[in-house]
């Protein structure tokens, strides 16, 4: 499934290829099913940790295929937080429900303040090496309905 987003915030979808992301499924409630479309994205990479973002129901079936090492944040007061919280589905990852913007930077930053205390003291070159073994180590997957 190929998008394209526009400056004016107009986004595209190329007609969907079920030979390339494989046949539609009943628990996403589309013509295409979220979970493969994720697994196929992931194939053949290597992925210490997944943070998904999601809001309809829909999003249920790629977020039960989390591990526990993954962090699922689904959007407050929408479908996909009520099926997590109604504990009738079983969900591995750890969960951190949002309402806006302010949920998502207060678990952000509690991630960064775990950086090393020295890395504003560091010399710029060993600075962007740790920078960017970080980001190789802590890859985002982002996905939205």
């Amino acid at each position: 499934l190929k998008t394209k987003f526009w400056f004016t915030g107009k986004w595209e979808k190329e007609e969907y290829n079920q030979s390339e992301w494989g046949p539609p499924c009943e628990p996403c409630h589309y013509n295409f099913c979220k979970k493969t479309t994720m697994e196929l994205f992931g194939s053949g990479k290597k992925y210490d940790e997944i943070k998904y973002f999601g809001d309809g129901s829909n999003d249920l079936h790629p977020v039960m295929a989390l591990s526990e090492t993954d962090t699922v944040f689904p959007r407050k007061d929408f479908k996909l937080a009520d099926l997590i919280s109604n504990g009738e589905n079983k969900i591995k990852a750890d969960v951190c429900p949002w309402r806006d913007g302010s949920d998502i930077l207060e678990v952000l930053q509690k991630w960064i303040w775990n950086f090393p205390t020295n890395l504003l003291n560091m010399e710029e070159e060993k600075k962007y090496c740790f920078l960017k073994q970080m980001l190789h180590t802590y890859k985002w997957q982002v996905c939205s309905s």
